[in-house]
């Protein structure tokens, strides 16, 4: 049921379509694929950061820039991201 909302979360924010609306079962009517992350996103802060890190690291990757992912995980502080994720387990 998720996966396909999950699926959306997934893509890079530059591929998120505004335009096309579509019918997904978690949400009531037609929405976007951007409505989507930003309605997730707007649930709780630590969704928000969570996935900025995981853009980051991908963007990073995508465009293969090594000092740029070396510096997103210098910078990681797994001490701050660990209550984001229990709270993630929560749901």
């Amino acid at each position: 049921m998720f996966k396909k909302v999950l699926e959306v979360i997934m893509l890079p924010k530059a591929k998120l379509i505004s335009t096309h609306f579509k019918s997904f079962p978690c949400f009531k009517g037609f929405i976007s694929q951007k409505e989507i992350v930003e309605h997730i996103l707007d649930f709780d802060y630590s969704f928000r950061k969570i996935y900025d890190l995981i853009q980051n690291i991908l963007f990073a990757i995508r465009e293969k820039n090594f000092d740029t992912l070396k510096t997103i995980l210098q910078e990681f502080k797994p001490d701050e991201f660990g209550k984001y994720i229990e709270k993630l387990r929560q749901l």
